[in-house]
């Protein structure tokens, strides 16, 4: 059995790690009782992480587009950032999040960029993609 960042680093650490801690003894305590623990504590690590996707390939293009540096300019970039200033962001660290709620943040402003930068609204429509199919 794998428990905590054994399986998977980041993504466990802390309250994953406790989590993975606790459903790996009940899952001991159930095989010694007789019970099948071991598939028990599977389903819910398979169902408790989001890289444990259903879609992975949705999972990728999510973070394919991450590095932003690739597809905006500067300029583009520092537009972007600017539309941000003054917002308080969610400071709650998860590498899964964090670019889901930029963009969700960065989205919020879509009538602005559409306005003021017809481009720009044109690169991020892959983002905008991913927040219809739920992705973000």
């Amino acid at each position: 059995m794998s428990i905590g960042d054994s399986a998977a680093h980041i993504e466990v650490i802390n309250q994953g790690a406790i989590m993975c801690g606790y459903h790996a003894a009940a899952a001991v305590r159930d095989e010694l009782a007789g019970e099948d623990g071991f598939e028990k504590y599977t389903a819910w690590w398979n169902d408790a992480f989001e890289f444990n996707c259903d879609d992975p390939i949705g999972h990728i293009k999510m973070y394919g587009v991450i590095n932003i540096k690739r597809t905006l300019s500067d300029d583009e970039l520092d537009y972007v950032f600017s539309l941000l200033e003054g917002q308080r962001q969610c400071g709650h660290f998860d590498q899964y999040e964090v670019p889901k709620n930029f963009w969700r943040a960065v989205l919020s402003h879509d009538d602005i960029i559409k306005r003021d930068n017809a481009a720009l609204y044109d690169k991020l429509s892959v983002i905008r993609q991913l927040k219809e199919q739920g992705a973000i």
